[in-house]
């Protein structure tokens, strides 16, 4: 278990992480049996989708039974009839009831509730934070976020 929370941390591919597991496995216990005992803790199970072997898509919704991915006509399956690739999910909402469970996560999770705006304490206007921003003002000016547990979420592209 202690294996996984690092693999967490620091983002290791799941071939990465399998080498790893292979190599300081002494017990010779079973990954599946690992994350059992993970999923027995936590109390979540991912959903395990299939996705193409170039990571271009999931086959979900209207791929779900595409047998070659349509952006580079990878096959979806080995010969064997098993997927190239696969995909854990576990949805935010499961994920965000989870840490709202632990108190001391629940108080991080109240930092943008009680941020208090610090534009003017940077040279040149500066912003120290997301929530000193344009954008997330004024979205506090229409009345979202009014109660403390909402939540901000932002995205970012690497490239996709």
């Amino acid at each position: 278990l202690r294996l996984l929370y690092v693999k967490s941390n620091f983002n290791f591919s799941e071939a990465a992480f399998n080498n790893i597991y292979k190599a300081f496995n002494r017990n010779k216990i079973s990954f599946n049996k690992v994350k059992r005992k993970l999923g027995s803790i936590v109390g979540i199970e991912p959903k395990i989708y299939d996705m193409c072997v170039n990571s271009c898509c999931a086959f979900v919704g209207v791929l779900e039974n595409e047998t070659k991915c349509k952006f580079c006509k990878e096959d979806r399956y080995y010969s064997n009839g098993k997927a190239r690739k696969n995909l854990p999910f576990i949805s935010i909402i499961e994920r965000l009831k989870l840490q709202f469970k632990n108190p001391e996560r629940s108080k991080e999770l109240l930092y943008r509730h009680n941020y208090t705006c610090n534009k003017g304490e940077f040279a040149h206007n500066n912003i120290g934070d997301i929530f000193d921003g344009q954008i997330y003002q004024e979205l506090l000016n229409d009345e979202y976020f009014p109660d403390l547990r909402d939540i901000a979420f932002t995205a970012s592209c690497d490239g996709y």
